[in-house]
This record gives C-alpha cells, structure tokens and sequence, in this order.
C-alpha cells in the first residue's frame, strides 16, 4: 500500500479506538468479567480477518473493528484489576498489566520483523493470525479462571455470589487469610439509569472533566512526539538515520519508564507521581528544544520517553475515582474520547511546519506536558486509601 491508503486504515483504527473505549459502559451494565469476553470475541476475530484481508477496503474495516476491541478491552481490563487487586497493591498490579502490555508489543514488533523479513509478502499476515489465535484462547481461559467482580456483583444484589467468590480465594490461601467481602459505599447505591448519566452529576462531573482534559493534553503531544519526532530532528539538521535511531534510543527506555513507578506506585500519592513524570518529560521536550548536538538530542529522547509513565499510571488513576456503578465508564469516556486529540495531533504538527520552526514545535509538547502535569496536581483527587473510600 502507498502512504496515502496507510493512512486511512490507521485513522480509522483510532477511530475504532474511541468507539470501543466507549463499549466499556458495557462493564457497568452486565459485569466486567462478560464485557471482557464480548471485547476478545471482537478483536480476536477481526485480528485474524486482517490477515486474510483480501484489499484495502477489507483491510480497513477489519483495523477499524481491531480498534473497537483494543478500546474496549483496556477500558475493562483497568478497571477490573483495580475492583480485584488488594488496595495496597492496586497501582502496583495495574502496572503490571502495562509493563506486560509494553513487553508485549517490543516482541511484537521483532516478531513482525522476523516473519516480514522471510516472507515479505506473508509475513504481516501470519503475525495478526498468531495474534487473533492467542486472543480466542482467551475467552476459553476467562470462562474457567475469572470470577466477577465481586464488588459489582455486591453492587447488584448478588452478595452470595461475592461471598462465593471471596471464599474461594480465602481457601486457596490457607485459613489464616480471612478476606473481607467488598461493600460499596453508602454514596454508591445501585441504578437503573445508565451509567455515564452518574458521571454528570456531582461529584464525578468534575472529576471527568478533569482526567478527559488530562487525556486530550497528553494524547494530542505524545502522538505528535511519536510520529514526528524523527522528522523533526531532520528538520534541525541531523542525519535522517541518526535521527531515527535517536527515537529508537527513546523507545528503548520506554520499557524501563513503565517499570519504574512499580516501586512508587503505592509508596507515593498516585497524583503526585504523575505530575513527576509529567514534568520530566517537559523538561526532556526542552531539552532536545534547546540542544544542537547529538547527546542533547539522545538525553532529551530517553528523558521524555519517561512521560509513557505518567500515561500508564494514569490510566488506573482514572479507573480508582469514579464509583463502582460508573468506573469503566468514567475509564472509557476519559480514554476513549480523550484519543481524539490523537486525530488532531499530525494535522496540528502538519499545520505548524513551516511557520513554526522544528525546535518551536518541541517547545509546544513541552508546554502541553507541563499543562497535563500541573492540571492533575492542581484538580486531580488523590488517591491514598481504599477504593470505596478514593471513589466517594
């Protein structure tokens, strides 16, 4: 495919994105353990379609319906493990989950190369098959491993079905482990009415708007950085190879940025946290804003990759504020809408070149990074206590 038929399969698994992310209101109306299973049956299948897509049409429908369940499946998954992750642990085992995610897609991407390299013509589609077969086996395991949560069944009227479930798990860690059955707080009573209809009502408006703010401030500069970054740095004088491989210098820290925060997470008020690394990434923006050589530019790079931490820890900061009855909701308006800064982002950076100057350009993320940053500590609630207790 040409560049130009690349681009509309890749805007329109974005857009895919934003409606999946949206499909996580799902979780708040049949539970999250079913909506999890109805995202994998959407993506697995799409996955494996891409492989066997036939043209660029068929090619981009089936990344759009590949958007769909990437955007479901993360509004669901954060909010299912901070609803099942013990509360001292909550932003270390969501963290977990990101770190996989990015160590999954390093091998991916080598995996990629590997099967593209043998088989240039094949290759890409035997990825997405292995992809797609992994994905519906995963359904399999869901049925016979996952419980509910047990604090949406409690929410429901289903107190037997948590008890059941908490027992299970008392019994499989000896009879010393005696876990307390969630209760959600007097303020979460359940609803019929659907769930983003309890985000606009107070307090959780303020709270939406604040993290929906933060999402499109981040989303509109770290898709900017990602995709333009390298031409930027042509722009400024350095070597095209050189300045790839000064991107991929920054990607390689990527992996160690999302582990990092394992060992603050819970140490350090999540919202403090995020505005550290918000702020550093600002400062690497600058610095590659200001520098002219080399180790400036790699410094910069390997600085503001750092910011991928502010992202992942955020996404189970959105997940822990809204209450039980809205959680994967307030996660995939926050998301889920928040990516649309996404679509925005390269014609901003397109519309910038020329009238301002590559270094400009970089002095504008920086200032979007330290926008995100001081917004979560000036507006963000904190998030030191339970979840019932962070929720109210």
């Amino acid at each position: 495919m040409s560049q130009g038929q690349t681009a509309v399969p890749a805007s329109l698994n974005l857009a895919g994105y934003v409606l999946g992310a949206y499909l996580g209101v799902l979780a708040d109306r049949i539970g999250r353990r079913r909506a999890l299973i109805i995202a994998i049956l959407i993506q697995g299948p799409a996955s494996l379609l891409t492989g066997l897509s036939w043209d660029v049409a068929s090619f981009t429908i089936f990344r759009a319906l590949t958007g769909i369940g990437t955007g479901a499946l993360l509004a669901i998954v954060v909010t299912y493990i901070a609803e099942l992750a013990p509360g001292a642990k909550r932003g270390r085992y969501t963290q977990y989950a990101i770190v996989f995610a990015g160590v999954s897609h390093a091998v991916t991407g080598l995996v990629g190369a590997g099967l593209v390299a043998l088989s240039p013509g094949y290759g890409w589609r035997a990825l997405f098959a292995v992809g797609a077969m992994i994905l519906l086996l995963l359904p399999v395991m869901a049925v016979l491993r996952l419980p509910e949560s047990p604090r949406w069944l409690v929410l429901r009227g289903r107190g037997a079905e948590a008890d059941v479930i908490v027992s299970r798990w008392e019994h499989s860690l000896g009879r010393d482990h005696l876990l307390p059955v969630p209760e959600p707080a007097p303020s979460e009573p359940a609803s019929d009415a659907m769930p983003v209809r309890q985000l606009l009502r107070r307090p959780y408006l303020g709270r939406l708007v604040v993290v929906l703010a933060y999402w499109l401030i981040w989303y509109l500069w770290v898709y900017g950085f990602l995709g333009f970054s390298s031409l930027l740095f042509v722009d400024m004088g350095h070597a095209p190879t050189a300045s790839v491989l000064y991107v991929a210098l920054g990607e390689l820290g990527a992996l160690a940025s999302t582990a990092l925060p394992l060992f603050l997470v819970d140490r350090v008020e999540r919202k403090y946290l995020i505005t550290a690394m918000l702020v550093m990434g600002g400062s690497g923006l600058l610095v590659i804003a200001t520098s002219s050589g080399a180790t400036g530019l790699i410094v910069g790079s390997l600085i503001t990759i750092a910011v991928t931490s502010g992202g992942s820890l955020a996404f189970g900061y959105t997940a822990e504020i809204f209450p039980t009855q809205a959680r994967a909701s307030g996660m995939a308006v926050a998301d889920g809408f928040g990516h649309l800064s996404g679509v925005v982002a390269p014609m901003l950076v397109v519309g910038l070149v020329g009238t301002v100057s590559a270094r400009g350009i970089f002095g504008i993320w920086a200032a979007l990074a330290f926008a995100g940053g001081l917004l979560i500590l000036a507006a963000g609630r904190r998030t030191q206590g339970t979840l019932t207790e962070v929720a109210r």
